[in-house]
């Protein structure tokens, strides 16, 4: 099986997504209530998530991220991962803040 496709793969990346939690609900609440479309919301969490692999992975914390190739998780599929994560919680919420 994928590791991309595998729950192990979600569960872990919810455990790694909460260092970039508060950042991404600040730049969400930024752009939403600013009136930016949802292209530009999904274009800068892409541009957020960018910026934090590589400040992650090119610089001393790489050494944390043993932990998740212990399971077999590259640093890749990890950041995908969080990524969709982040994407499929923050998209519903844009889309039902947009009906009220």
């Amino acid at each position: 099986m994928s590791p991309f496709l595998a729950i192990k793969t979600y569960r872990l990346g919810l455990y790694f997504y909460r260092f970039f939690l508060m950042p991404s609900i600040l730049v969400f609440i930024l752009f939403s209530f600013g009136g930016a479309s949802i292209f530009a919301i999904v274009v800068s969490k892409v541009i957020l998530f960018g910026l934090g692999y590589f400040l992650y992975f090119e610089t001393t914390r790489q050494q944390k991220i043993v932990f998740y190739k212990n399971f077999g998780i590259s640093k890749e599929v990890l950041f995908l991962s969080i990524l969709f994560i982040d994407l499929s919680i923050f998209v519903p919420i844009y889309y039902l803040m947009k009906l009220f």
